[in-house]
C-alpha cells in the first residue's frame, strides 16, 4: 500500500477480517487502495492537489482522507469475500465516509 498503512485498516475493521479477506491474493490490499485513491482523486481532483496529496513518495497524509480511505478499502475488501456478508456497521461507516467525501469534493 502506498498512502495507507495496515494499521489504518485495523482501525476500521478486525485485522482478522482483513487477512481472511485478501490472504487467498496477496495483491488485493495494494490494488483495492489503488482503486480507492482513483476514486478519491476523481472526487477531489477538481478542488485540491491530488497529485501532492497521494504522491508515492511524500504523500500528504490527512487524517480526514486516511479515514476515507480506509473505510473505502475495508467495505471492498469485505464485501469481495462471499462466504461473509458485509457488517452492517461497515456498511453505514462506507456510507458515511462517501457522504463526507462528497461533502469534502463539493466544498
Amino acid at each position: 500500500m502506498t498512502y495507507l498503512d495496515k494499521k489504518d485498516l485495523i482501525d476500521v475493521a478486525y485485522e482478522r477480517f482483513i487477512d481472511e479477506s485478501s490472504q487467498d491474493q496477496t495483491y488485493i490490499l495494494d490494488d483495492t487502495e489503488a482503486r480507492g485513491i482513483a476514486f478519491l482523486k476523481t472526487m477531489l481532483g477538481t478542488r485540491y492537489n491530488v497529485t501532492a496529496i497521494f504522491d508515492t513518495v511524500t504523500p500528504i497524509k490527512n487524517q480526514i482522507i486516511i479515514e476515507i480511505l480506509s473505510k473505502w478499502v475495508v467495505y471492498k475488501l469485505i464485501k469481495r469475500n462471499a462466504a461473509r456478508k458485509v457488517p452492517t456497521d461497515y456498511k453505514e461507516d462506507y456510507d458515511e465516509a462517501m457522504k463526507l467525501l462528497k461533502d469534502i469534493s463539493t466544498g
